[in-house]
């Protein structure tokens, strides 16, 4: 299961699907997720956006902790798309 944990601006509803998850937020945003699986891909507005040890203090990235489940991900775009594997 999938939940969305923090966000400094969300904007709209989330989108569960099993492997998918959409998002909007106002604009540039550092948002923290628990995801059922690992991420295959983390875009923001069809951009793909890359993978960071510390994705606080690198913009339009991301970071995944396997232990916990949880996704880190900074972006400046509105709309994210992550799908899982």
């Amino acid at each position: 299961m999938s939940s969305y944990l923090l966000d400094t601006t969300l904007a709209g509803p989330i989108s569960y699907q099993p492997k998918i998850v959409d998002y909007k937020t106002i604009g540039g945003s550092y948002d923290v997720l628990t995801v059922a699986a690992p991420p295959r891909k983390v875009e923001a507005e069809g951009h793909a956006l890359s993978r960071s040890a510390d994705p606080r203090v690198a913009p339009d990235s991301w970071s995944y902790e396997a232990a916990t489940g949880r996704l880190r991900v900074n972006h400046g775009a509105a709309a994210v798309h992550i799908e899982l594997e």
